[in-house]
């Protein structure tokens, strides 16, 4: 737990970042809200519309077309069923 299943390759800071590779840190996870409209200005989401996904979203190819699901907010899985996140993520 808490291992990345593939190592990145770290160095003193992080800078620019990278793309990090699928299934390489499970425990991460991407909520995400299905949208009708195609933006992606959401800040507060209802519960009813998140989708849980356990991993982290990639890059879309350019010749696909856009999916309607948009990450709003980051979590991380504590248990098969169970993600904590941030209490801003939620609407009540």
């Amino acid at each position: 737990c808490g291992k990345p299943a593939i190592p990145p390759s770290i160095m003193s800071r992080i800078v620019n970042g990278e793309q990090a590779r699928p299934h390489s840190w499970p425990w991460q996870v991407s909520m995400q809200v299905r949208s009708h409209t195609n933006r992606h200005t959401y800040r507060n989401v209802n519960i009813g519309f998140l989708r849980w996904l356990k991993s982290v979203l990639q890059v879309w190819p350019a010749s696909r077309p856009e999916p309607t699901f948009f990450h709003t907010c980051g979590g991380t899985l504590i248990h098969r069923n169970w993600v904590l996140t941030a209490a801003h993520c939620f609407i009540r």
